[in-house]
């Protein structure tokens, strides 16, 4: 789904369910939700899929996506502040740091909230 219709989604039913990123201003807010940085090598599976390095970043076949969410109900929890992503294991976050890393084996941003 496109990120506009998810979060539609989370206003449906009875209690609206919240999440920790706060609300989008427009489309470019949305880059600093990106919680993966990947792009498939020649080296594995799936050529057609494969991404140049030098386009890793820029690539449509790169996955550089907001994909990761705290989702609360506003009935049990506040939001104190809003998400933090951490790509190195050390409460920090890189922009375009490829994903995983000998330091960090996940392909996917850590994400937590207060």
């Amino acid at each position: 789904k496109e990120i506009s219709e998810f979060l539609e989604d989370l206003k449906a039913g009875d209690e609206p369910i919240k999440h920790t990123w706060g609300e989008p201003k427009g489309a470019e807010d949305w880059q600093q939700w990106v919680t993966t940085c990947n792009a498939r090598s020649y080296l594995q599976p799936q050529l057609n899929k494969a991404v140049p390095y030098e386009q890793r970043q820029t690539s449509r076949a790169a996955d550089r996506n907001p994909k990761d969410y705290v989702l609360f109900s506003p009935s049990f929890f506040d939001l104190y502040a809003p998400a933090i992503r951490d790509n190195t294991g050390e409460t920090a976050f890189k922009e375009g740091l490829d994903l995983p890393t000998l330091d960090f084996p996940s392909d996917h941003a850590i994400v937590w909230s207060k």
